[in-house]
């Protein structure tokens, strides 16, 4: 199997490529006026970063201006909203979906550039 055939979770093994990732995180949740702690990315496990999201979800809805910013970082994000809707409906965990859906895209995007970086694709 060679790298641009990894699974997405493996690529957070490689430095770069977590750097990366958590740097966008925090710089589109920043750009939808939301502050993501460095605390969230002491874990380098996918299913950890999307539940310590999906924590932080929970509080931000609480907050004035909550749901648009949430809405602003999907939209930053480029979250398809007919999956969104669709994952919405099948599941009862909205939090935990939108984290996912806004994790998964954006080390989706993050792995493109590094493979690209390196002619990998």
């Amino acid at each position: 199997m060679n790298e641009s055939e990894l699974p997405q979770e493996k690529y957070l093994e490689i430095e770069e490529v977590w750097n990366a990732f958590v740097q966008q995180l925090q710089k589109d949740a920043l750009m939808s006026g939301i502050e993501l702690k460095e605390s969230l990315f002491l874990m380098k496990a996918l299913s950890e970063v999307i539940l310590k999201i999906s924590e932080e979800l929970k509080h931000i809805i609480d907050s004035s201006n909550g749901f648009e910013k949430i809405q602003t970082w999907l939209y930053r994000v480029d979250v398809q909203e007919n999956l969104l809707k669709t994952k919405l409906y099948q599941n009862k965990d909205d939090y935990s979906i939108i984290a996912e859906l806004i994790v998964k895209r954006t080390l989706q995007k993050i792995i493109i550039r590094y493979l690209h970086k390196w002619n990998r694709l």
